[in-house]
């Protein structure tokens, strides 16, 4: 298995987790997407832009828009949000903006017109993969550091034996040893954390790059 491979392909904990992750990212999408006095104004146009302009999916955001606003009696005006969310798209659907979004790692839910998907694609596929060369390079970093303290808490169980006559050290340093190796390992549990995330994210980003590059190209 080649290094990226071993970078992105998720252990069995990430696997796990993702249902509960799913779950999660659905209940934080239910929330309201407007505050009251969004609503109160009615400027859908600009409400419209902002989506646009966010690479906001149109048809998800108006149903929020939708719910958010239900409770205050108001409804969106679609045509007059629809042409604001075009005229977002304007300035989203860039090469620019393709770069700046995949360098934020960023999910793209192809929302362009095809006219100016390929430039955005084109520059997305190229953020993503400076996007994926940081991460990377992170847990490169973060693999080291782990493997930096798993030597100094080896060091420390075998310190309990004094090298000279075979007894072990007095209590005092005995207790201080187990409390160094506490500090090591719970160190050590939140570097495997931060590893298993950083690496769920790579794999999920390495799809995105994988699926836009084929289409860009097969159609684009």
């Amino acid at each position: 298995m080649n290094t990226l491979s071993q970078l992105t392909t998720p252990n069995l904990k990430t696997l796990l987790l993702l249902p509960l992750l799913l779950l999660i990212a659905a209940t934080l999408s239910s929330c309201a997407t407007l505050k009251k006095s969004d609503c109160l104004e009615g400027d859908w146009a600009t409400i419209g832009y902002k989506d646009g302009s966010a690479g906001r999916r149109s048809a998800i955001q108006l149903e929020g828009h939708k719910r958010a606003c239900a409770k205050y009696k108001v409804s969106p005006d679609k045509p007059v949000y629809d042409a604001g969310y075009k005229k977002g798209l304007t300035q989203f659907c860039t090469k620019q903006s393709g770069y700046a979004y995949g360098v934020k790692g960023k999910e793209y839910f192809g929302v362009c017109p095809v006219a100016m998907q390929k430039g955005f694609v084109s520059g997305y596929l190229t953020g993503l993969d400076v996007a994926m060369h940081r991460l990377s390079a992170e847990i490169r970093d973060l693999r080291h550091e782990e493997l930096r303290l798993e030597f100094s808490r080896g060091r420390i169980r075998h310190h309990h034996l004094d090298k000279h006559n075979g007894k072990r050290n007095d209590k005092d340093k005995r207790k201080d040893h187990r409390k160094h190796r506490d500090r090591l390992e719970n160190r050590i549990d939140s570097i495997e954390c931060a590893i298993s995330s950083r690496r769920s994210k790579l794999w999920t980003m390495k799809r995105w790059h994988d699926a836009w590059a084929s289409k860009l190209n097969k159609r684009l």
